[in-house]
């Protein structure tokens, strides 16, 4: 068993060997930007770079959201890694081979407990998919499946499987020693009979981006239980299995990159059966949300794994309201999105029955820009052949058109509503500018509404503290930029009140020590706390020349210096007072005097003596 020192040495040799700049644009395309890179963040929504990739400091940041870290974080990150399952992947990727670390205790707790549930999970797939082939039992859902066209080859790749009673479950995991509570835990079982949570229904296990079942999905299939209001049953939030987060393909897309298979875009559905039929078809470029209320949680992974998004969700009424509310978001987000709009209220299982998976490629082929689809949406709520209809239509293309910013777009699509509502260009546009005037007071006015509310619940601040907050950061800054006009030998510890400044300047005096030197990209696996890190990175995004940046750092030294000689103040005064021996007294009397001498004094030499 490796002691923790010889891991810390792992970490390091691996973060040296990793170049992060490397690993960096394997996800994302750099250019480089003085000794630096630079590229669009991954990490949120933007269009001009701001996240910065320091080769030499071996670490990333964004001056955008505020992100940063290391190669190690990165990669964790982008991949929704453990931290350690992040330093596997890295290692296996330069062939380096781990060694065995002493784990937390607590640590280890949790990892096992994890470990058992999805042991679990696992071993209920196995429990339902071994039901599926049992020759007479697992053959009317067999049937059913084969009526969908789901081959031996989808059950094997999507492991469907079967509930066939309601207790079978229960007594199959606890012959495997599995205990009544943790059974309970991955929400297979309920009640005090143990009752199977998926009874009679054909499963679908839920894999997380990394293949493992986290979490089922069940269908009804008998002919007796047609009249259940519930013909769809999900797994429940729990430990391992978090719904906000979950994009249901994701292992599956990995699988085939790994064969070499990238396709340019995903398409997103409604739901796992969904992705099972488009992959009957041979479509296997599918993704799905947990239903469709999709979430920023599944915007991110889903911006992770790609850049180009096609939006299918149902043709019906609920259908289009989803994609309504979530197309929306995807742009927003920063990826290139489209609609595949399906006729006539079809779902992406009827159009491939009907047309087959060439009809499908050619809805797909079709995909509408987010405006093109609103406009759509107006065309067909309307009947364009009356007076009424049509100045409907065009009182909600207004509104569709409203959110366009592109001049060009802009005359596009006025001219597409003018020509469809049968009006003059003209009074598009002025009812245009009009609806957006009436917008943009609107916005205003909620803005200042809010800023109202703000303003008669403000609370007064402790502006020094604030400023020497402000101060203490930009020193860091200066030391981990190793700009020439730092000296941190001169540079006192007790200055430092904020608690990860603290640790950040104990030790960069002990780096600067080292051969290496400081090394930035080390304060992430050296000081707890990245959150509070990528704060102090991102606290200064002012733009000034090197001689004003000089100028500002003597500023802040004299701010920290003075702060810190009147607390010295007056502890010497509180001690001087509280002491009996007259000659202590006195001494810690004068003490107080010179750091309040030094307080007040204009000459910057004297703020770098310590009292």
């Amino acid at each position: 068993m490796a002691n923790d020192s010889n891991f810390e040495q792992f970490i390091a040799d691996l973060k040296t060997r990793a170049n992060i700049k490397d690993v960096v644009s394997s996800y994302v395309q750099l250019r480089r930007s003085g000794q630096d890179w630079v590229c669009c963040c991954p990490f949120h929504n933007e269009k001009t770079p701001s996240m910065y990739v320091h080769e030499n400091q071996r670490y990333f940041h964004c001056f955008g959201c505020g992100k940063g870290g290391d190669v190690i974080t990165f990669v964790r990150d982008m991949e929704s890694l453990s931290y350690m399952d992040a330093v596997k992947k890295l290692a296996d990727q330069y062939h380096m081979e781990m060694p065995e670390i002493t784990v937390n205790p607590e640590a280890k707790k949790e990892k096992d407990r994890l470990d058992l549930l999805r042991g679990i999970m696992l071993d209920a797939n196995r429990y339902y998919y071994a039901n599926l082939k049992k020759k007479d039992e697992g053959q009317l859902a067999r049937d059913y499946l084969a009526s969908r066209g789901f081959g031996d080859d989808i059950i094997e790749k999507y492991r469907l499987g079967v509930s066939l009673s309601q207790d079978g479950l229960q007594g199959f995991l606890r012959r495997k020693e599995y205990k009544v509570p943790d059974i309970q835990a991955c929400g297979l079982i309920y009640g005090k009979d143990n009752t199977d949570s998926f009874a009679n229904r054909i499963i679908v296990p839920i894999f997380d981006a990394q293949g493992n079942v986290v979490a089922f999905g069940g269908r009804i299939y008998r002919e007796e239980d047609k009249d259940n209001p519930a013909k769809y049953k999900n797994s429940n939030t729990n430990e391992i299995f978090e719904k906000s987060n979950c994009v249901y393909g994701l292992n599956f897309i990995k699988e085939d990159r790994k064969k070499g298979i990238r396709p340019d875009e995903l398409i997103l559905v409604e739901g796992y059966m969904d992705v099972i039929a488009l992959g009957v078809a041979g479509i296997t470029n599918v993704i799905a949300g947990m239903g469709t209320a999709l979430n920023e949680g599944q915007i991110k992974v889903i911006k992770k794994n790609t850049q180009k998004i096609l939006v299918c969700y149902d043709g019906d009424e609920a259908g289009r309201k989803a994609t309504s509310k979530n197309a929306p978001m995807l742009e927003a987000a920063g990826l290139e999105m489209k609609i595949i709009s399906l006729p006539n209220g079809m779902d992406p299982d009827e159009v491939i029955k009907a047309e087959g998976a060439e009809g499908f490629k050619k809805y797909a082929s079709e995909a509408l820009t987010l405006i093109e689809y609103r406009l759509k949406l107006c065309r067909e709520a309307y009947n364009l052949n009356t007076p009424d209809g049509r100045s409907r239509y065009l009182k909600a293309a207004i509104v569709a058109l409203s959110d366009l910013q592109n001049k060009v777009d802009i005359d596009i699509y006025t001219q597409e509503v003018a020509k469809t509502g049968k009006v003059l260009l003209e009074n598009v546009v002025s009812e245009l500018n009009k609806y957006k005037r009436e917008k943009i007071i609107k916005a205003r006015e909620q803005e200042q509404a809010e800023e109202d509310k703000k303003k008669a619940s403000y609370k007064s601040v402790d502006v020094i503290a604030e400023k020497c907050l402000k101060a203490e950061r930009f020193i860091i800054n200066a030391i981990l930029n190793h700009v020439d006009f730092v000296n941190l030998d001169l540079i006192i510890e007790d200055w430092f009140v904020d608690p990860t400044c603290s640790l950040i300047i104990e030790w960069a005096k002990k780096k600067a020590k080292t051969p290496e030197g400081i090394v930035t990209g080390d304060l992430y696996s050296d000081i707890p706390g990245p959150e509070q890190i990528n704060e102090i990175l991102n606290s200064d995004k002012e733009k000034r020349t090197y001689e004003q940046n000089k100028s500002h750092y003597q500023q802040c030294i004299i701010t920290l210096a003075n702060q810190y000689y009147l607390r010295r103040n007056k502890e010497l005064i509180d001690e001087s007072n509280k002491t009996e021996d007259p000659e202590e007294r006195r001494r810690l009397s004068e003490l107080g005097f010179e750091a309040g001498k030094l307080a007040k004094s204009s000459n910057i030499d004297d703020k770098f003596k310590r009292i």
